[in-house]
């Protein structure tokens, strides 16, 4: 039992040297793969390069972008932006990345509108879901990144870009190349330096880490008390997760808000699982 107790006051430790190290950007990890994966961004935060993050929906691709931002001089220098490729159609899209001058179209702001990329100027721009995007924005992004500069829709005159770019996808982006729906020459672009985010059931050792973070995060956030009990922890480490950090995420903020200032038992944790019907394994 001692031997638990300090294995697990070991690990918070750990959790609070790397949280401490990662400040505010929340990839939270105690494992072999998400420290080589902390390493790697650190290294990549002090160039300018283009980064393609990869990895299953969930796995905290957008939080590894932020935290390059964080360590980058870019800090000083400019915003971290955001688009999710994903969630717009390709005319607002379009608009959303590169913005557009004023009478551009039909209901265009009587002043225009910066675009994400216009917007991120001296900062980071990160683009999610990058494979969503089609051929024709492919190559208007691939202009932007190789000239350094972007005309608005509607718009005659070049605006100069200083941006680091951030990319980001849950899809096979070579097999796309292969299938000639994703550009060669835009992927070669994008992929200089490539970060693979493992699903989290490839690196179980985070699961408890994460599972603690989330409890102190939301105890703190909604003023409750609630506790894990081992047996929950061990049945949350036999769990596939295919939604990965954000489906754990969810997972303990419910159960606080449904239940608090109570513990968290393992057949609470089973009876979630397996209402979801997404449970791969038994206990």
């Amino acid at each position: 039992e001692s031997d638990v107790v300090i294995d697990r006051f070991q690990k918070k430790l750990d959790l609070l040297e790397e949280s401490m190290a990662l400040r505010d950007s929340k990839f939270i990890t105690v494992s072999k793969e998400g420290r080589r994966i902390v390493e790697l961004a650190k290294k990549i935060s002090q160039s300018d390069v283009t980064v393609l993050i990869t990895g299953e929906s969930g796995v905290g691709k957008d939080v590894i972008a932020r935290f390059i931002h964080e360590e980058s001089k870019r800090k000083r220098k400019g915003l971290f932006t955001k688009i999710d490729c994903a969630a717009l159609p390709p005319t607002l899209l379009e608009s959303e990345l590169f913005g557009y001058e004023k009478g551009a179209f039909t209901n265009a702001g009587k002043e225009g509108k910066k675009g994400l990329l216009e917007t991120a100027n001296g900062g980071t721009a990160f683009l999610d879901e990058i494979g969503e995007l089609n051929i024709e924005l492919q190559a208007k992004l691939l202009t932007a990144i190789q000239d350094k500069e972007i005309k608005r829709i509607g718009g005659l005159n070049p605006i100069s870009l200083d941006v680091r770019i951030i990319v980001a996808t849950n899809r096979d982006i070579a097999a796309m190349v292969s299938d000639r729906t994703f550009r060669r020459d835009l992927y070669y672009r994008i992929s200089i330096v490539r970060i693979h985010v493992p699903p989290l059931r490839e690196r179980r050792e985070d699961i408890a880490a994460l599972a603690d973070y989330y409890l102190d995060y939301f105890n703190l956030r909604y003023g409750t008390k609630n506790f894990l009990s081992k047996a929950a922890v061990d049945c949350m480490n036999a769990y596939h997760w295919p939604g990965n950090v954000r489906e754990l995420k969810n997972l303990i903020e419910r159960f606080i808000i449904v239940n608090p200032n109570a513990e968290i038992l393992k057949s609470e944790i089973e009876s979630e699982i397996e209402d979801r019907g997404r449970f791969f394994g038994g206990f």
